[in-house]
């Protein structure tokens, strides 16, 4: 295909819209025309690691026992995806937002 342009929008489980723009060229598969790569880490209780997926880069699935360790791997695991899936960026370094959350209760002083 010759500089033809695919257009992909995502709807995130957390009502996040997100849309990105791909321009296909000759030289390469994708290229990525968005700003950044939105990563979901989630602690999964029941293996007891953080584990990290996105929307943006299909294949992302890495797992660590701490949230600080699972940044290199995500990293790693990014680069080594958008090389193996021929994505191209007009970006020298591509963002890579890793988003956490965690669920805590706080005490109601007035529920009796």
């Amino acid at each position: 295909m010759a500089g033809g342009k695919a257009g992909l929008k995502i709807d995130c489980a957390d009502s996040i819209f997100i849309e990105y723009n791909y321009i296909v060229s000759p030289e390469r598969k994708l290229s990525m025309k968005h700003v950044s790569i939105i990563v979901r880490a989630a602690w999964d209780a029941e293996a007891s690691v953080w584990v990290a997926t996105s929307a943006d880069i299909d294949g992302l699935a890495v797992e660590a026992d701490t949230i600080e360790a699972l940044e290199p791997k995500v990293v790693s695991a990014i680069s080594d995806l958008l090389e193996m899936n021929e994505v191209s960026s007009d970006l020298r370094k591509i963002p890579v937002h890793i988003l956490s959350e965690q669920f805590a209760r706080v005490p109601n002083p007035y529920f009796r």
